[in-house]
């Protein structure tokens, strides 16, 4: 076969055509798509360049305004207590009377409240990782509701109102009411108030001491006849009078407290606190059950249960060396004092469970271990 002049021509207008095609589809294109991504690339970073030299030039402003704003923050941390207790409560209302000399003859103390989280901020920036954090706190907020009934003259009143707005921590006073006698110049009412505080992080909280005053056990419920001193006999049980997990608190039906109370040593808030009144003798079940390290219990008093949401499952504890309860019991006041306890204890651990019993009365006692299982001691 005879190619002409012709087809060769055509043939290579078309083998240039190729050569073209391929030259753009396998490398300009590939240039071209890359330029455009350099391009926009060089646009995000001239933007990200100017915004940082706008932060250069105003890096003394950001580094003063910071420096202003955590001295803000510490300020505004600072005017609230970094915790609060029943005892701590009560010596607050102890000092008010000091400071003003306002009576106050009765006060109710409700259980300390978490009212808010502080949690987490992720930043806006939109040259940062996404999804970073530029804040990140374990505070909690809580608050301590005081009800109050107090008698005062009426300058002591009024110091007792400024002294309460101007307390160094932070309070509300909710609610208040009063009765002026002009004859005595006396004022008398109730009173509201409302601790705060933000507990958590380095916050150290400064429980109360009372200094010069035998004090064996952090539990509002120790009995004034022991004298927690060091060296107590482990023969006799006598070291778990200061050094113990659980406890049992038995005492006449009327009291300040009701007849019979159970929880764990240090419950500060009472949310793990179970108890009953009344003027007979009480049911209760007491669990403790695991091994090697991980222990859970579960209790209930009368018809309270604890943990209430998840009762079967239990709730995680951690013993000491030894696992410990103490039972502290009263002497009856007479034969129509009939209040105590029937406990049905449980012991479904790898260790061994010993019972404390104090100031129990010999003749009736209230504490009366109706049923046990597995390893318990039981010291009287």
């Amino acid at each position: 076969m005879k190619i002409t002049d012709r087809d060769k021509k055509l043939l290579c207008v078309v083998g240039a055509a190729i050569i073209i095609f391929c030259a753009y589809y396998f490398g300009c294109r590939i240039l071209i798509n890359k330029t455009q991504e350099i391009t926009e690339t060089i646009s995000t970073l001239n933007k990200e360049h100017n915004a940082l030299k706008l932060m250069l030039a105003n890096a003394k402003k950001y580094t003063t305004d910071t420096e202003s704003y955590n001295s803000k923050y510490d300020e505004i941390l600072n005017k609230y207590d970094s915790g609060n207790t029943q005892e701590y409560s009560i010596m607050l209302l102890k000092e008010i009377e000091d400071r003003t000399g306002a009576w106050i003859s009765q006060a109710g103390l409700a259980q300390t409240e978490e009212i808010y989280t502080f949690g987490e901020v992720t930043t806006s920036n939109p040259y940062a990782e996404e999804g970073s954090k530029v804040y990140h706190s374990d505070y909690v907020g809580n608050k301590t509701t005081l009800t109050l009934t107090y008698q005062a003259t009426y300058d002591q009143f009024k110091d007792m109102i400024n002294y309460i707005n101007g307390y160094k921590y932070k309070f509300t006073i909710d609610s208040i009411s009063m009765s002026y006698t002009a004859e005595t110049d006396s004022v008398s009412g109730s009173l509201v108030l409302t601790q705060y505080a933000i507990t958590g992080g380095d916050r150290k909280f400064n429980n109360v001491n009372i200094t010069n005053v035998l004090n064996g056990t952090d539990n509002i419920f120790h009995s004034g006849i022991f004298s927690g001193g060091e060296n107590l006999s482990t023969e006799n049980g006598d070291n778990i009078i200061v050094d113990y997990d659980y406890y049992f608190s038995l005492q006449a039906d009327g009291s300040d407290m009701d007849s019979v109370v159970f929880g764990p040593k240090n419950d500060s808030t009472g949310s793990a606190t179970v108890s009953a009144a009344g003027n007979e003798m009480q049911d209760a079940y007491v669990r403790f059950f695991g091994e090697n390290g991980e222990y859970y219990v579960q209790y209930s008093v009368g018809d309270k249960k604890y943990p209430a949401a998840a009762y079967d499952d239990g709730q995680l504890m951690l013993p000491g060396e030894e696992l410990s309860m103490l039972v502290i019991s009263s002497k009856r006041s007479g034969n129509d004092d009939k209040s105590g306890v029937n406990a049905t204890i449980v012991n479904d651990t790898d260790m061994t469970l010993k019972i404390k019993i104090a100031n129990e009365d010999g003749g009736n006692p209230r504490f009366v271990l109706k049923d046990y299982t597995g390893d318990v001691v039981v010291y009287n």
